[in-house]
């Protein structure tokens, strides 16, 4: 196997502004011919780019954030309802008021109050009835009520017309 010496020359930059780069036998290569016709802030502008372009790539999706163990209350409004949710269903299944507690504690110094204002919103858009019961049931075992509550503490659910 022969190997055959590649003739690629790097000639000095020539005059002000210009890249005269890489030659091939003595002719301009395509690149070089490519970024003599192309003013500079095209190229400024294509590194920029392709830069952004591959921080977000890294860091959205070869090397993402990742949060564990998240308080919560740094939540989303949406998921600290949904975290609430969670408490009641979870307080359904266990009885185990102390820990519906701490959890609810979890949620920061108005956990309590934040409880009952999403039992009012669910009572309100008549969301699912055996969630509000979860709900209504854990807010008086933890002492909050309000009137919007009693129709949910009965034992069997009431009959609508």
């Amino acid at each position: 196997m022969i190997f055959q010496q590649s003739s690629w020359i790097i000639s000095p930059a020539q005059g002000q502004g210009k890249f005269r780069g890489l030659h091939q036998h003595g002719q301009p290569s395509f690149l070089c011919k490519f970024m003599k016709r192309l003013p500079t802030p095209i190229f400024i502008l294509l590194g920029l780019v392709i830069g952004v372009g591959l921080g977000l790539a890294i860091g959205w999706v070869f090397w993402p954030t990742e949060f564990t163990d998240a308080n919560p209350t740094v939540l989303e409004d949406r998921y600290r309802r949904d975290y609430v949710q969670l408490i009641a269903d979870g307080y359904a299944l266990d009885n185990n008021l102390p820990l519906a507690q701490q959890r609810i504690g979890d949620l920061g110094e108005d956990g309590e109050a934040y409880l009952l204002q999403v039992l009012i919103e669910m009572i309100l858009r008549q969301d699912d009835e055996a969630a509000i019961r979860r709900l209504t049931r854990l807010a008086n075992d933890i002492g909050q009520y309000t009137p919007a509550m009693a129709p949910y503490l009965s034992a069997t659910p009431e009959a609508t017309p």
